[in-house]
């Protein structure tokens, strides 16, 4: 069945909207000072299911704007929209662990071509439903039913992570400011915009790097006495970064958990 032209034009401009807002989605827990409530809504550290709500929610967003805007009707709006909601954080993970074990690594451009492709997938899944016949009753409410799921997942899973790789951050992302908040526990979050250009600037005199392809992840580089002479801006401490310090590897050439006063 004919899909209408404006539903197609509506799919294809949620596309650039959701990759801005997403992006900027990213760094919104730090720049609204890590609030309690943004925290299910934005990510929180670098794992992948946090990266997940950069698809989810700007999606959902522009979804309620192109219901009350579209002036086309389509046929399983509910239904189509929680498909193409599920199909773009579902091809994230795919995508990224597809990609990683190829490559052995990840790629911040990777990513974000990753990224973009997700939601193009998920927007074209939307347009398939709406070709559909109509599912009726049945269909909004599985509709919703999905969309509840995954808000309710982020809820949850944003306070209280599963000890599994998807929600854990990974080695190359584990430099990030550990974060101990009471209502969350301790996540790793990245630097504050302007507190991060400030501590950057003595994270040179202890032997950190930034690095080239994610320069707001720092490498040590230098050696453990470089950084326990200057215990007044870090300390360095042995195993996982519990309380906001340097946490200085065993291994050489280790990407660390920076954080500086």
């Amino acid at each position: 069945m004919a899909i209408p032209r404006e539903a197609v034009r509506w799919e294809a401009g949620s596309v650039p909207f959701v990759f801005v807002a997403g992006s900027l989605l990213h760094f919104a827990y730090d720049w609204l000072s890590r609030s309690f409530w943004m925290a299910p809504v934005a990510a929180i550290d670098e794992s992948v299911w946090e990266h997940l709500k950069l698809a989810f929610w700007p999606a959902a967003a522009f979804a309620v704007v192109q219901a009350t805007a579209m002036r086309s009707g389509v046929r399983n709006y509910v239904l189509g929209k929680a498909v193409g909601l599920s199909v773009a954080p579902l091809a994230i993970v795919a995508g990224f662990y597809g990609y990683t074990a190829i490559l052995g690594y990840h790629a911040l451009a990777a990513d974000l071509a990753l990224f973009v492709a997700a939601v193009t997938l998920g927007a074209a899944a939307s347009l398939v439903v709406y070709a559909l016949p109509d599912f009726g009753t049945p269909g909004r409410r599985a509709g919703f039913a999905a969309i509840i799921v995954w808000i309710a997942s982020f809820a949850s899973f944003t306070y209280n992570k599963p000890p599994f790789g998807l929600f854990q951050v990974d080695d190359e992302s584990s430099n990030h400011e550990a974060v101990n908040d009471p209502r969350i526990g301790t996540v790793e979050g990245r630097p504050s915009t302007f507190d991060g250009l400030v501590k950057r600037r003595s994270a040179a005199r202890l032997g950190f790097v930034n690095d080239v392809f994610e320069p707001w992840h720092g490498e040590w580089v230098a050696d453990e006495t470089q950084l326990a002479a200057k215990p007044r801006i870090g300390t360095a401490v042995p195993g996982p970064a519990a309380n906001a310090f340097f946490s200085p590897s065993q291994e050489h050439s280790k990407v660390l958990r920076v954080f500086l006063r």
